[in-house]
């Protein structure tokens, strides 16, 4: 006889009676005389093996990546969508939509031609993108898309999308120079002004995360010159956003110079992730050495920093540095000893990854080759691979496992090498066969394609030495 399910099982859902795809059965035969035999027998349901498809050769070269929120594609209405150039040109976008079977289609009613399209994101029963002009528009699948606002401030693409359940509804928020709010009707903007100094009114608004309910985001002022000629960035830091009051509350000021001709925003706080009920984020605070020793900004890293989000006493809330990865001087190199281990990409919001209930980081010890590193809320985070390569980006969490691209280390320039991709399940990491695809050598960050949805994890890369194309893994 045949032993199979009456319904196909799914390994995501156990319906066991332990939960673990593990099914105890007992098999009875009978001669029909009366003479009875019976065996126990284990059914272990697995995953199938994950199959890797290549979508199209049809927008090589010519994805849009999405340089500030973590995914390149987003789902809506039981399709998935993502930004390229119209076919057969070389300078105007479009939507497209893929239905997980048949080859991707210019989206439905969509006879928009754009310059480019950086951020997707779905809120209620609208699909959202802004694109270079600065602009933000809605699509419902069917008819052509609206433009919602035409006119946010020049160089502020809208972006770090965030919704919040605010006294019973979900609220969109999202930074385009100040904090835009969004209730899928009308628009409302908030800034960081110093009420000590209103000259300290724009916001550059980034890295917005809900916390508590409540918003956490890196905001970073404009001081004008006297002449009023160009201005420079000052006294950016971590502000809580109380999303019932509408009002903004400082909780970490960061350690550099501080001075009015100093700033840049790659040393402020940004990367924020949840975890134990705190946030971490990663920060540089060395940048007054960086600049006494005339060092180009940036060079030093970022060290990773928890709070707890709340304010203190003197107004600013407590901040615990967590690690260090490289300590010491700051002995007068290209990558001195005090060079801590964070690459530096405000850009790539996933250098800080929950992940089976720890805390995992992308990070280096000698500013060429990059490893795991492990935090479990306590004591000091440990590395957990040991690999020559180079930096890892563009984590996501997929069947189990964090996927994400990394470089070999080749020469002085990891990051300009090229990638493959890698999965890490908390333990040890593995390259997803080298031979099939890999970045360009020319173009090493594709790290901002891939993303997880469902049972798919969709990302762009070479097929050998061709052109760049579309990819899915998955069942």
């Amino acid at each position: 006889g045949e032993l199979k399910f009456q319904n196909a099982p799914d390994h995501k859902t156990p319906l066991d009676n332990g939960g673990d795809n593990t099914y105890d059965v007992t098999i009875q035969a009978d001669d029909g005389t009366g003479n009875r035999v019976s065996q126990n027998v284990e059914v272990t349901v697995t995953a199938p093996p994950l199959q890797l498809t290549k979508l199209s050769d049809e927008y090589s070269g010519t994805f849009q990546t999405n340089s500030s929120q973590r995914d390149g594609f987003v789902k809506f209405n039981d399709k998935f969508y993502f930004a390229a150039f119209k076919p057969g040109s070389t300078s105007q976008t479009t939507l497209y939509e893929y239905d997980g079977v048949n080859e991707p289609t210019v989206a439905e009613n969509f006879d928009k031609s754009l310059y480019s399209i950086p951020n997707l994101f779905t809120y209620k029963d609208q699909l959202l993108f802004s694109t270079t002009y600065n602009d933000l528009w809605r699509y419902d699948g069917e008819n052509n898309p609206e433009l919602i606002k035409n006119d946010f401030t020049v160089g502020y693409t809208p972006n770090y999308f965030t919704v919040v359940n605010v006294q019973g509804e979900d609220i969109l928020y999202f930074g385009a120079n100040e904090l835009w709010k969004y209730d899928g009707n009308t628009l409302e903007s908030f800034d960081t002004a110093d009420t000590a100094d209103p000259n300290y009114n724009k916001s550059k608004i980034s890295h917005v995360t809900e916390f508590n309910g409540n918003l956490i985001l890196t905001g970073v002022s404009e001081n004008p010159y006297a002449d009023g000629s160009s201005f420079t960035y000052h006294r950016s830091g971590t502000h809580v956003f109380d999303t019932v009051n509408e009002t903004f509350t400082k909780i970490v000021n960061p350690l550099d110079a501080g001075t009015e001709n100093l700033g840049s925003v790659s040393h402020a706080p940004d990367n924020y992730v949840e975890f134990n009920g705190k946030i971490y984020f990663t920060m540089d605070s060395d940048r007054e050495a960086a600049v006494s020793d005339n060092w180009i900004l940036g060079d030093i890293g970022r060290e990773l920093w928890s709070t707890d989000g709340v304010t203190k006493p003197d107004n600013v809330g407590e901040m615990e540095l967590v690690k260090d990865i490289r300590l010491g001087d700051n002995g007068g190199s290209p990558f001195p000893d005090g060079y801590s281990g964070f690459q530096e990409s405000s850009s790539d919001a996933r250098q800080l990854i929950v992940f089976d209930d720890a805390l995992h980081f992308p990070a280096t010890e000698d500013g060429i080759n990059y490893n795991w590193y492990k935090y479990t809320g306590s004591g000091d985070p440990i590395k957990v691979t040991d690999l020559n390569a180079g930096t890892i980006s563009g984590a996501e969490v997929f069947e189990g496992k964090i996927w994400y691209e990394q470089g070999p280390v080749v020469g002085a320039s990891p990051s300009h090498e090229p990638k493959s991709l890698w999965y890490f399940d908390g333990t040890t990491a593995e390259r997803w066969d080298p031979k099939i695809y890999q970045g360009s050598p020319d173009h090493g960050e594709l790290s901002k394609d891939i993303t997880a949805i469902d049972d798919h994890l969709f990302f762009v890369a070479r097929d050998a030495l061709g052109p760049f194309s579309i990819w899915e893994l998955g069942y």
